[in-house]
């Protein structure tokens, strides 16, 4: 059995989702999809983790630690530690292959956080998925910000495909933004004072 096997969702499997219990979907192209965590997702999600330990802690990020068990894996999504956070999986044919989210850190900025299985690194899918997020988290957000450790070259490349620009830097970390073109009616108008 492939190692990718364990990360089938048996809610994908089926031919159609219902977004009522899905919640939001986006589609990044290529078959990629990106659909917000469910419950059913929690087998899959800890799969991933647990068989990528090593590759999500090399620069720092602290997922691994976080979910440790399959029960913090379940408690994560039932009670999220911040529930404004909109967490997706993303998926391609049934295969959970990592997660991007959009924590807001104001009411016209967010933050992007992503990663993807080391299996699927190199082939496009983290690129698409930010892609697919900004592009609609922008519809909501004036800017959206990355933070990316200094040596993690990949996800750096990442950001700058999808036209994140430099934006600050410390010891460790490098911050990338973008911002919402504007375009017709602009909401975010209606926050500055005239």
């Amino acid at each position: 059995m492939p190692l990718t096997s364990l990360y089938k969702s048996p809610i994908l499997s089926k031919a159609f989702y219902n977004i009522m219990e899905t919640g939001i979907i986006l589609d990044a192209g290529q078959g990629i999809t990106l659909r917000q965590f469910n419950i059913s997702d929690a087998v899959p999600l800890f799969n991933l983790i647990d068989q990528n330990r090593l590759h999500l802690s090399q620069f720092g990020d602290n997922t691994s630690s976080i979910y440790p068990t399959l029960e913090s894996v379940e408690r994560g999504i039932n009670c999220p530690i911040d529930p404004r956070k909109i967490r997706f999986g993303i998926w391609r044919d049934g295969w959970l292959m990592g997660t991007v989210n959009l924590r807001p850190l104001s009411e016209i900025e967010a933050e992007i956080e992503y990663w993807v299985g080391r299996q699927f690194c190199g082939k496009g899918v983290a690129k698409r998925s930010v892609s697919a997020t900004t592009s609609d988290g922008l519809t909501k957000f004036r800017v959206i910000v990355g933070k990316v450790h200094r040596d993690n070259f990949p996800s750096q490349h990442v950001l700058a495909a999808n036209g994140f620009k430099f934006k600050d830097y410390s010891q460790v970390y490098i911050w990338y933004q973008k911002t919402a073109p504007r375009r017709g009616f602009w909401p975010f108008n209606l926050l500055r004072a005239p």
